[in-house]
């Protein structure tokens, strides 16, 4: 029976580079025997997403109505960069105190990199509430620190430093040649995303970057697991 993913992301561009790194994992950019969907629809590329969809996306039930499905599992995304922001969202007290709980991650801060990430899986379970602890072991974890553009980056990085690099990924990016969001208006560019994100697609390419980080190798261990 073939597995099948959901992804619930913040926008279009995160689905596109969960999808891929998903497809190289399990074979290698073919299509045989995975199923991957987003029962959390995107927006279009020209429309920025928001960890506010997640948010409400989570709260509604239709997690556990996607997991009724056999052999189907959800990847849950957020980037990090917007933590400080996560509060405002209409939360109950109970939650807001795990906000505070997370730490707030630096260029400097690699050390709390699995920390932060554990505290954000607590956070993403009082969120689902009632049930949660039922569909645990059908839930992987994509917790981009402190953007998914850093996962990206390690695919084409030069310098041993920017291997593990933890903020300002998208410029890095953008100097690399792969003009994504020219402007830092959140704004991508399919043309040279696309391109950007494909030797996600490869298995060998994965096992190369699989350590270079943290976040990223986090994630990469749940899906070797169910490989």
């Amino acid at each position: 029976m073939a597995i099948k993913f959901g992804i619930i992301a913040e926008g279009i561009t995160d689905v596109w580079t969960i999808e891929s790194i998903v497809e190289g994992v399990f074979n290698d950019g073919q299509e045989d025997d995975l199923a991957i969907t987003t029962p959390l629809q995107p927006k279009t590329l020209g429309d920025p997403g928001s960890y506010t969809l997640v948010f409400d996306f989570l709260k509604s039930g239709r997690l556990q109505q996607f997991l009724e499905e056999p052999n189907s599992y959800a990847i849950i995304h957020l980037d990090t960069d917007t933590v400080g922001l996560w509060s405002e969202y209409p939360f109950p007290h109970e939650i807001k105190e795990v906000i505070q709980k997370i730490p707030r991650l630096s260029g400097r801060s690699h050390d709390k990199i699995s920390e932060a990430i554990q505290v954000i899986i607590e956070f993403i379970f009082k969120i689902i509430g009632k049930g949660a602890n039922t569909i645990a072991n059908r839930l992987v974890f994509a917790i981009a620190i402190n953007e998914i553009e850093c996962w990206i980056l390690t695919l084409h990085s030069c310098k041993r430093t920017q291997d593990d690099k933890i903020v300002a990924c998208l410029d890095s990016l953008n100097r690399n040649g792969f003009t994504i969001d020219p402007n830092n208006k959140a704004i991508k560019n399919g043309q040279f995303f696309r391109p950007a994100i494909r030797g996600f697609m490869k298995r060998t390419e994965i096992e190369r970057i699989t350590t270079k980080n943290k976040s990223l190798d986090f994630f990469l261990q749940q899906l070797n697991k169910l490989y």
